[in-house]
């Protein structure tokens, strides 16, 4: 009952002939959304058939009347949120996006929420946003409603699970949902109001929405402004070299070639080089990671090398000069001399725990990172995202117990059998104590995933997850063994995909974003692989692979990302829209009231889902 009144604005009017499943409701049915309920709808509709389309371009309606003071809309979307929305859809179309002004009728949420739009299309740091929290009834009603009648028509709606509906069957509303069309009356005579309907808020609380936006344009840290992508490499860390009797995957040529293609796509003039003081020693912070007898072992030479773990005169000195490295770009982002960096550097980290190395990793370089910012800069609040195919068991061990920092992994598991074969990799590790839900495992098994799986799990898991944690600093261990022709992965995602990822993790804690070298081991893909995540910081063109979800999300796959939902959502209340959704479709016409029975309903009728 909003205007215009009209039953096609519906879920269930998906288009007809060759454009059915193409044009998409969201219906929504209370007044007073927020952030938290837009986001929803973006993370679980309109991104993921945005990147199953892949757009040549994006335009976009940018009506402000959702936005809050409205009298149109009642709702309380805030200004940051369209510079999020903007940004989120950026890595689409080459990054062809047009905006074209629409509704808004609060002049002061409208200037703000088109300013920020505008900072979006610029590549400006997004504001932080409040805490994302439990999706409102309504609206994980109309999502899974949306679910259910596009179903049969994208692909992307795989990961939801279906069950047969019959007439009488007692609904679980925590997990299930049954699609069901709603509404009051004669459709076929609405009330086509044109008078006396405008709604007139008051004076009261004109000023209440006024004060909330003035107090968002005063905050200067809403409005900072791109200041370039950073990135270190110090070639000492080349030296760390395997002798000709032993064969080790990772080498020098990972750095040297990710540098070589760096210089082919003319990046490196569009990067602010930063540099390492000479004279850097970030001992201390490692000893705050590790056990300090484990680390002086590595200074000194005293570690046995064995077949992950090769060692030469060099070794103690790369992965210290990583450290310091990565060190040095966190006091870059931290100072805001640049806005995202990028760290080349190796050994990788993630397999390191506290007291030993392990996986080709000595120092663990995102913890020693993490560890750092809070000390030093009092961050509170950090989140590591880790796309290496291998899970960072070290990474999880140092952290396991604290609510310091976020700790989210998708990676290969094949049921506790892939390297380094721990049950401790699995979904249901959560954190301990302090940290519990803090620790975040996406655990793919039974298949070679790609592009469609991974990009699931972001859209799912990743991106919510985050936004509800709404870090100050985004680290993430960057392993490309995920990707295609990997001789240690096994996987397909392509090094376009990868961007993708740092694409939808740059609105994150207002641009604070450092990519960090782990794994990849077929020079190509790696290069490549990281390329594509420094052409996103940069904010430039990274194209959408034409496969994202040309197929269904692998059963096993989807099923994991079910269980992981199930198992964090009582830690992050965000994930709560996902349920088991009806295989048919119940028309509810209510004649006087409604009524949330539907077994007492004065008519109903039953249409099967198409296929």
């Amino acid at each position: 009952m909003f205007w215009p009144n009209l039953r096609e604005g519906n879920f269930d009017f998906i288009g007809e002939e060759a454009g059915r499943g193409f044009n998409v409701n969201v219906p929504l049915d209370n007044i007073g959304m927020k952030d938290t309920e837009y986001f929803a709808i973006i993370f679980n509709i309109l991104l993921p058939m945005a990147y199953e389309f892949c757009p040549d371009l994006v335009l976009i309606s940018a009506g402000y009347d959702a936005a809050v003071g409205c009298p149109e809309g009642q709702m309380l979307v805030t200004p940051g949120f369209y510079c999020h929305v903007v940004q989120l859809l950026a890595g689409l179309a080459n990054g062809h996006v047009v905006m074209v002004l629409e509704g808004g009728y609060f002049i002061p949420s409208l200037t703000e929420g088109a300013a920020m739009s505008l900072k979006g299309l610029l590549n400006d740091p997004c504001p932080l946003l409040v805490e994302t929290s439990t999706v409102h009834r309504s609206v994980v009603e109309a999502i899974n409603n949306c679910k259910g009648a596009l179903y049969n028509h994208w692909n992307c709606f795989s990961v939801v699970q279906r069950f047969e509906y019959m007439h009488g069957h007692k609904l679980n509303h925590y997990c299930e949902h049954l699609v069901s069309v709603k509404y009051y009356g004669d459709v076929d005579k609405p009330p086509y109001l044109t008078r006396d309907y405008y709604p007139i808020i008051s004076k009261l609380a004109e000023e209440d929405f006024t004060s909330f936006i003035m107090r968002f344009r005063c905050n200067e840290g809403n409005y900072k402004s791109f200041k370039g992508t950073g990135y270190a490499y110090e070639p000492s860390t080349l030296l760390h070299v395997p002798d000709k009797k032993s064969h080790s995957y990772e080498n020098p040529g990972r750095l040297t070639k990710i540098l070589e293609l760096m210089r082919e796509a003319n990046v490196i003039e569009s990067l602010i080089e930063v540099k390492v003081p000479e004279d850097r020693n970030d001992l201390k912070y490692c000893v705050k990671v590790h056990d300090a007898t484990y680390v002086d072992n590595l200074i000194n030479g005293c570690l046995t090398p064995f077949h992950d773990l090769y060692i030469n005169d060099f070794t103690a000195q790369a992965a210290m000069t990583a450290v310091n490295v990565l060190l040095t770009l966190v006091d870059s982002v931290q100072k805001e001399e640049v806005t995202n960096a990028v760290a080349l550097i190796r050994p990788p980290g993630h397999h390191a725990s506290i007291a030993n190395g392990q996986g080709f990793c000595f120092l663990n370089n995102v913890a020693i990172a993490a560890k750092y910012a809070r000390e030093k800069y009092n961050v509170t609040k950090i989140l590591i995202v880790d796309f290496d195919v291998h899970h960072g068991n070290g990474t999880q061990d140092i952290f396991y117990n604290s609510n310091e920092v976020l700790y989210l992994s998708i990676h290969r598991y094949d049921n506790g059998t892939y390297y380094p074969s721990k049950l401790s990799a699995g979904a249901e590790y959560t954190g301990h104590g302090p940290g519990e839900g803090f620790n975040v495992n996406i655990p793919f098994s039974n298949g070679a995933m790609g592009n469609t799986e991974y990009m699931a799990a972001f859209l799912n898991i990743v991106l919510p997850i985050g936004y509800s944690f709404r870090p100050e600093l985004v680290l993430v261990s960057a392993g490309f063994d995920a990707g295609v022709n990997d001789p240690l992965g096994g996987y397909h995602v392509t090094p376009e995909m990868f961007g993708q990822f740092i694409y939808l993790l740059k609105p994150l804690a207002m641009g604070k974003l450092i990519v960090t070298l782990e794994g990849g081991y077929n020079l190509h893909t790696t290069g490549y692989g990281m390329l594509m995540c420094i052409k996103a910081l940069l904010g430039e063109s990274v194209p959408v692979p034409p496969d994202v979800f040309s197929k269904p999300v692998n059963k096993s796959a989807a099923q994991t990302i079910r269980e992981v939902i199930a198992i964090q959502q009582q830690f992050w209340p965000s994930l709560n829209v996902m349920k088991t959704i009806s295989d048919k479709i119940v028309h509810c016409r209510y004649e006087k009231e409604f009524r949330e029975d539907i077994y007492c309903l004065d008519k109903y009728e039953v249409t099967d889902l198409e296929g």
